[in-house]
């Protein structure tokens, strides 16, 4: 008996955590104006790094996703304080995008 109530609670509590991202319709409660704005910040960042961007819009973009997501400011130590290899970059804006896949049903909001 004991063992067909844990094996339950195991079932309860995996769909409880996989849906818990998911409204009370089963649709994703996704912000799209979150991630419109979350997009445009990784752009700034982007085209500054790839030499066509403004660096006062790289830093307000950085200052934006960080309140998110972690920035790997230890890469940026270097005499112009941005990335030092584009490689860095590219790491970092991978984990931010896996960061939004993961959290994008749960209506973000601007901060």
């Amino acid at each position: 008996m004991k063992l067909i109530f844990r094996i339950i609670l195991c079932i309860v509590l995996f769909i409880g955590c996989s849906t818990s991202k998911i409204n009370k319709l089963g649709k994703c409660n996704e912000n799209l104006s979150f991630k419109k704005e979350f997009d445009k910040n990784i752009e700034q960042v982007e085209k500054y790094v790839k030499g066509n961007g403004n660096r006062l819009e790289f830093d307000k973009s950085l200052i934006f996703i960080s309140k998110y997501v972690k920035v790997s400011n230890d890469k940026m130590l270097n005499y112009n304080n941005s990335y030092t290899t584009i490689e860095d970059f590219t790491n970092d804006k991978k984990a931010w995008l896996e960061w939004y896949q993961k959290n994008k049903c749960d209506n973000l909001q601007v901060k």
